[in-house]
């Protein structure tokens, strides 16, 4: 390996290093603001605990590696050679890849249409893009994949949020209080709200309980997936 090729590769495992935290931190905040926006609780109340924290770094570590080689893949062989491909081998590579980016976001949007088809058909017109254009002469890799990576790390935090408020089943429930669950820690609170145990749905309207609180009794319960009241 030469002396360049190996500056390259120290200076890009450094900087993949260096972002895991920011990336970290980025993922678990949108994770948590898709997953109280599914409860319709207030946004400004988000605060990413150390094991959240600690969770997503370590699936981000993961997930970095993932996207990065992949996305590494997808523009040396297809975006840099979609021009040296015929008109109908683009086609194919363009719409297969729609198709499997569709999915996976169709299966962590819990079978919503919507967000899936915006990200495919946001990542095909690159690829159309990219070949009318000759897009990979003007955007550098680093670019296309920082850009691209970001947009999937966040697409996919917030789908797995709405993900987990639509089918969490298990809830600390505060048995001191009538039918009161924690939909979440926020600081030195839980953040909380009520629920009809018999159609599993709870109510908009919430309420802080410091978490030092001696007279507060709780419990694991099983009392969900919950939809909100309307």
């Amino acid at each position: 390996m030469e002396i360049g090729e190996i500056k390259k590769k120290f200076f890009t495992d450094n900087v993949i290093l260096a972002a895991i935290p920011i990336l970290a931190y980025y993922s678990a905040f949108q994770y948590q603001r898709s997953y109280l926006r599914a409860f319709g609780a207030p946004e400004d109340l988000i605060s990413v605990d150390i094991y959240t924290l600690v969770v997503f770094g370590s699936a981000i570590f993961g997930l970095g590696i993932i996207l990065y080689n992949t996305l590494s893949f997808v523009w040396t062989y297809g975006i840099v050679n979609l021009y040296k491909l015929s008109w109908k081998k683009s086609v194919i590579v363009s719409v297969g890849s729609s198709i499997i980016l569709w999915l996976l976001f169709f299966t962590i949007y819990s079978f919503d249409w919507y967000t899936p088809t915006i990200i495919s058909s946001s990542f095909l017109l690159l690829f159309v893009f990219s070949y009318l254009n000759s897009l990979w002469k003007v955007i550098p890799q680093w670019l296309f994949t920082a850009l691209f990576g970001v947009i999937l790390i966040t697409s996919i935090s917030l789908g797995i949020g709405q993900r987990e408020a639509k089918y969490k089943s298990r809830y600390t429930v505060i048995t001191s209080l009538k039918n009161t669950f924690v939909i979440c820690k926020t600081g030195d609170y839980f953040l909380c709200s009520t629920y009809d145990s018999s159609s599993h749905t709870f109510t908009k309207t919430f309420r802080l309980l410091p978490i030092k609180d001696n007279g507060l009794e709780l419990e694991y319960r099983e009392i969900g997936p919950l939809q909100m009241l309307k």
